[in-house]
């Protein structure tokens, strides 16, 4: 309510004044207190929309696995990784021992990578294991790419080492080289993946 009030001012000269003055602090502050409120629920609102938005799904799915971190890194291991197995078996794999182990460790990272890319993209990855599945995944991929990729080297050193190499051989040796380095790429890729992935499972 307004409260009006009247004040007597005296002039110079004798004469008196009266001035009216109305108080709204009432008023006012009862209308800054329920502008305040109304501002604070309307926050609330959308800020809740928002998070509920932006959190409602437990791992990212469909065509969003393409622009999320480390999800955008499927589709290089499963390239990177497909060569690497490719490469080996073009080599004959001799010898057979650890080379067995490198074909082993490569096909089964590229198959179960490429289940998991699916099972992202269809949206199963909804249940709240999988964040730590995820991460237990991807470092066992990168445990098997490392291992594989250290033995795969040290033969192709042990091939380079001779001093003479055959036409046909020499072919060999080359895609050993070009398998050798796809290999260490691959180990990267899951390696950054793992990390990615154990960093989103802590805040999640």
């Amino acid at each position: 309510m307004h409260k009006v009030r009247w004040k007597r001012e005296v002039r110079e000269g004798g004469g008196t004044v009266l001035k009216k003055q109305i108080k709204t602090g009432c008023t006012s502050h009862s209308t800054r207190s329920h502008t305040q409120v109304h501002t604070q629920s309307v926050l609330c609102f959308f800020g809740g929309t928002m998070a509920s938005t932006t959190s409602g799904d437990v791992l990212p799915t469909g065509c969003r696995i393409f622009t999320s971190i480390p999800d955008v890194f499927f589709i290089p291991e499963f390239v990177i990784g497909g060569l690497v197995w490719i490469l080996v078996a073009s080599t004959r794999i001799s010898p057979e021992n650890p080379l067995g182990w490198v074909m082993f460790a490569s096909i089964f990272c590229f198959v179960v990578t490429t289940l998991w890319f699916f099972i992202f993209l269809c949206g199963a990855n909804q249940s709240s294991v999988w964040p730590s599945l995820d991460v237990g995944y991807h470092f066992v991929a990168v445990v098997f790419y490392l291992s594989a990729a250290v033995d795969l080297a040290y033969i192709t050193i042990l091939k380079g080492s001779l001093t003479t190499l055959p036409p046909e051989n020499l072919k060999i040796y080359r895609l050993d080289i070009a398998a050798v380095v796809m290999s260490y790429l691959a180990t990267l890729l899951y390696f950054l993946h793992a990390i990615f992935s154990a960093m989103r499972w802590k805040t999640s």
